[in-house]
């Protein structure tokens, strides 16, 4: 475990240069602020691997800062332990663990005792989740699971997977590190749609590699996706030589060998919706996804940016009825 950063929120100074100290000489590296209003945003810039979380802090509380990382898709997945030397009763600490706390501990404690239950809350994560680890996101296991959950009581929820196209050519061309930081781009730009267009609880997942699962519900499905594709054919030139942009290719060799000019990488997004697929099973929904992934490759031209399909079929029509989405007024990117 050594070498993972451990976020403490405390405003008792003591406390947290105690913690401090006892942690980093077991090799982790610790932060510490004693701003609990600063502890959402400041969470969301370091992405630590695990946070020490008092729960009465001057202005705030601990129940309403775990709340508010467990409804961020980058943050919810953070091991939370709260401490506190005044629990009022056991009515407090079932509260903690109904917010999203993973764990509490009374203070005074022993530091030992703190360090081997963030060993444990950092073994189970990684079992749990498979998070990312370029992104951060939930990796494989969270999402079946969470599209397993959503399955079993469909509504109104919509199933969208996301890649980007002509990226091994850009990787090949710009290399891995640079192709990193387009995929954390992509990254950082569905968290950002889900937190301005969808609802509080929507899922971004992170399949590996380029692709990508967002869970949303079909009201908002539609105006995020179009901002999505909106959003990144906008900033996608930033991550291209000006030689590369004046030519407005790269090129490069395809799978076969071949020396081929290559468009700038985009973005394909397709989604099903509850009503269409007309199924609760996971691996329905993930061969109808899969299906229209492969329609929107070999059928729509992707040299004019980012597309938006969604799935108009009922589930009783035939597969090969298509219908894409409009993207002529997408919402405006800020």
């Amino acid at each position: 475990m050594a070498g993972e950063r451990i976020l403490i929120i405390d405003d008792d100074e003591q406390v947290a240069s105690y913690v401090q100290l006892s942690f980093s000489l077991n090799g982790y590296k610790v932060d510490w602020i004693s701003d609990g209003l600063k502890a959402v945003k400041v969470v969301q810039e370091m992405q630590p691997d695990a946070i020490i979380l008092d729960l009465k802090l001057p202005g705030t509380n601990g129940f309403r800062i775990c709340e508010q990382l467990r409804m961020e898709p980058r943050t919810r997945g953070i091991p939370i332990i709260v401490v506190s030397g005044s629990w009022k009763n056991a009515e407090d600490r079932i509260r903690s663990i109904e917010v999203g706390a993973d764990d509490f501990l009374t203070k005074p404690f022993d530091a030992q005792e703190l360090m081997a239950r963030i060993k444990r809350m950092l073994q189970r994560k990684k079992i749990d989740m498979g998070h990312n680890p370029l992104t951060g996101l939930p990796g494989n296991l969270a999402i079946e699971e969470e599209a397993r959950r959503r399955l079993a009581r469909a509504d109104t929820n919509t199933y969208c997977y996301l890649d980007l196209d002509n990226f091994k050519a850009y990787n090949d061309v710009y290399g891995v590190k640079q192709g990193d930081k387009v995929i954390r781009l992509f990254a950082d730009i569905l968290v950002e749609a889900a937190k301005r267009w969808g609802n509080p609880n929507d899922f971004v997942g992170h399949i590996g590699g380029d692709d990508f699962l967002v869970l949303t519900t079909e009201d908002k499905a539609q105006p995020m996706f179009e901002w999505v594709a909106k959003r990144f054919d906008e900033r996608i030139h930033a991550y291209y030589s000006e030689s590369d942009l004046k030519s407005g290719y790269i090129t490069a060799k395809d799978r076969q060998g071949n020396v081929k000019k290559f468009p700038f990488v985009s973005a394909s997004i397709v989604y099903v919706t509850d009503k269409t697929l007309g199924s609760n099973q996971y691996p329905v929904m993930i061969q109808a996804l899969t299906e229209m992934k492969s329609y929107v490759k070999h059928n729509v031209d992707r040299n004019s940016g980012s597309c938006v399909f969604r799935d108009r079929r009922t589930h009783d029509s035939d597969r090969d009825e298509r219908n894409s989405s409009s993207r002529s007024s997408p919402p405006k990117a800020a």
